[in-house]
């Protein structure tokens, strides 16, 4: 399983990817900084120290590599490979990410979905129509779902629909 985390910072590498990790995927950051993508594929590891009322444990997430933001083409062949993609740049930074994610996900032949760690109300549909705004949008090979939507498969509906 693959995992792309746009965004590797506290929240990018020290919870999605470092859970995504633990939970068995292959996690690749994208990121804005070149020389923080080079020391990821130099290295292909980083450290997280989880910390308690009086204890902490470092943990070392291994496997890992970085593409840089600036080469599109290639974030959006790791996102039309991913099983699952989550972003973590802050909402502010989220209408720059929405080309890639939608590049991504128009060479896609399967759904996926996307997680938003973003400190904004209602991010997955401001998230959505971000992406749906993108010229790429109109190429999905999968059309996308509003946040929420059932899709249609019964397998997708919890128990109070049905």
């Amino acid at each position: 399983m693959k995992a792309v985390v746009i965004g590797p910072g506290r929240v990018g590498c020290g919870f999605a990817g470092q859970l995504l990790h633990a939970s068995g995927y292959e996690v690749v950051f994208v990121s804005r900084n070149e020389t923080l993508v080079k020391h990821f594929n130099q290295v292909g590891r980083y450290r997280v120290r989880l910390a308690e009322a009086r204890r902490s444990q470092e943990i070392l997430v291994t496997g890992i590599r970085a593409i840089w933001a600036g080469e599109p083409d290639r974030v959006a062949g790791a996102i039309a490979e991913a099983d699952l993609v989550a972003t973590a740049v802050g909402a502010q930074s989220l209408p720059e990410i929405a080309p890639l994610i939608a590049a991504g996900l128009a060479q896609r032949r399967q759904p996926t979905n996307v997680l938003a760690f973003e400190n904004l109300i209602d991010v997955a549909p401001y998230l959505f129509g971000l992406i749906m705004l993108t010229p790429d949008s109109s190429s999905l090979a999968q059309p996308l779902r509003r946040p929420g939507q059932p899709s249609g498969d019964p397998e997708d509906r919890g128990p109070s629909q049905g």
